[in-house]
């Protein structure tokens, strides 16, 4: 006989994104998860197909929670505060998710006491189509960037303990390494359960290089002790990304060279015409 199944609240922050919600609503409501809360976050949408799509899925019973525009990370400390659940499984109002995802990733949580957060395997459709790369966890990758997605089920307990997402710029990332400092670690499940939609509106609104620097000494500098006990780790991942540049440099590098000398002939060309 099977003891009792911890329940999981699924999180959907959504601000003027009803061209999209009920399609992932939908995925939503078809997890295989026996013990699913569902809480839709209005932050304070003005779109009016948006506020029709909402009532709509109020009316499919889904609880859903209007507040004024507070941004994503607010949107979503909103729902997870709200949540009966054990574990939180956030997912954007434009994505799609398969219906095994959130059985599959309590399960592991069950099971691992050691573990803070699963993610899963993932592709993206849409605008551009093809896999999401998400390896499995690496604390060095951490340390240089985010591999650990928004949709990445963890315990309620841990983001209390934590105090939540924080308002940054990388929220997930600043949350993630909150967590991992609690000693929790993380596990990528192997198989594709999210679709990532990739809209041609966001596709170029990725931050500037100036902006991602700024953002990623950030989070160095709010999570500092996390940094200097991994600091092997750091320099493995660095010195593993050199290794690999050199590679390449060494098998094209030829290619250069010859643009390089083939700069004069090219100009003397021009000069004639």
């Amino acid at each position: 006989m099977s003891g009792p199944v911890t329940p999981v609240t699924i999180v959907t922050a959504c601000f003027n994104d009803g061209a999209y919600l009920r399609e992932s609503v939908e995925s939503t409501l078809a997890q295989t998860h026996p013990d699913l809360e569902l809480i839709v976050v209005d932050d304070g949408s003005t779109d009016p197909t948006t506020l029709r799509v909402i009532d709509a899925v109020e009316a499919l019973g889904v609880r859903v929670i209007h507040q004024e525009n507070q941004g994503l990370p607010g949107a979503r400390n909103t729902g997870v505060a709200a949540a009966r659940g054990t574990y939180i499984l956030p997912v954007d109002a434009d994505d799609i998710v398969e219906p095994q995802y959130a059985a599959l990733a309590a399960a592991e949580l069950d099971a691992r006491p050691e573990l803070g957060i699963v993610y899963p395997r993932a592709d993206m459709f849409g605008a551009v189509t093809g896999p999401w790369e998400l390896g499995q966890f690496d604390v060095g990758i951490m340390l240089t960037g985010n591999q650990i997605p928004a949709c990445s089920m963890f315990r309620k307990e841990d983001w209390a303990a934590v105090g939540g997402y924080h308002q940054v710029r990388l929220e997930d990332h600043d949350l993630w390494l909150s967590i991992l400092e609690l000693g929790r670690t993380a596990y990528r499940l192997d198989r594709v359960l999210y679709h990532y939609r990739q809209r041609s509106d966001s596709i170029t609104g990725g931050m500037a290089e100036e902006d991602t620097v700024r953002a990623l000494a950030q989070i160095i500098r709010a999570h500092p002790q996390y940094y200097l006990d991994n600091i092997e780790q750091l320099i493995r991942i660095r010195r593993d990304q050199w290794d690999t540049l050199q590679h390449w440099k060494q098998r094209y590098g030829f290619i250069e060279n010859r643009l390089h000398q083939a700069a004069p002939l090219a100009k003397r060309l021009l000069r004639r015409n």
